[in-house]
């Protein structure tokens, strides 16, 4: 059974045998980026392209065995580090979206937050089995702004006003339209109030 690090040798073989080939192809093409930007010289290119396929896979074993692997193999660490990142994030808002709908976020909301159409909101709201939310949504009682007003400066601490929003609707089993509606009323007066103030 061979070692991960053979295997390892032999993938970056085939990888390596594969950018000499298209290397070549396209310096035959007068393409030089490719041969530029992997760092050959022209008399590289030059020997390359006189190469047959078996013989560049010669070239990529001989070379990949006597090289030092994790030099050939240059992580631009910066880089790999946001990608990674916004991966993540990607795979984190795909979560959040089903977790505030499913919690009945509206389409306002949906919106604001991940910059989604309507009819992509009506899709998934389809693919999730969720009841679209039809016409103007119900007045809330004055029992239950009360309640919004409470739990969200309870929750002040959570700065992602999203999550803030799902710890509303958890403590208090209103749906995030509603909250979202009345947060936004709540920011309205705060204006309306600093507006006053300042005249």
């Amino acid at each position: 059974m061979e070692s991960p690090s053979i295997k390892f040798k032999k993938e970056l073989s085939r990888t390596f045998s594969r950018m000499l080939t298209l290397s070549s192809t396209a310096s035959r093409q007068g393409e030089l980026n490719i041969s530029n930007g992997i760092g050959f010289t022209s008399e590289q290119v030059m020997q390359i392209e006189s190469l047959s396929s078996d013989q560049l896979d010669s070239v990529a074993e001989k070379y990949i065995h006597f090289a030092k692997v994790f030099e050939f193999i240059s992580i631009d660490n910066v880089l790999l580090a946001n990608i990674l990142n916004l991966v993540s994030s990607d795979a984190d808002d795909a979560k959040l979206i089903d977790e505030m709908l499913t919690r009945g976020a509206c389409g306002n909301m949906m919106r604001e937050f991940f910059k989604f159409r309507s009819t992509q909101v009506a899709n998934r709201r389809i693919l999730l089995n969720i009841t679209p939310i039809n016409g103007r949504i119900t007045h809330l009682t004055l029992e239950d702004e009360e309640a919004i007003y409470k739990s969200w400066m309870a929750n002040i601490d959570i700065e992602d006003v999203r999550f803030r929003m799902i710890a509303v609707n958890e403590e208090t089993g209103i749906s995030l339209a509603h909250i979202y509606r009345s947060v936004k009323e709540l920011d309205r007066n705060k204006i309306n109030s600093s507006v006053k103030h300042c005249a």
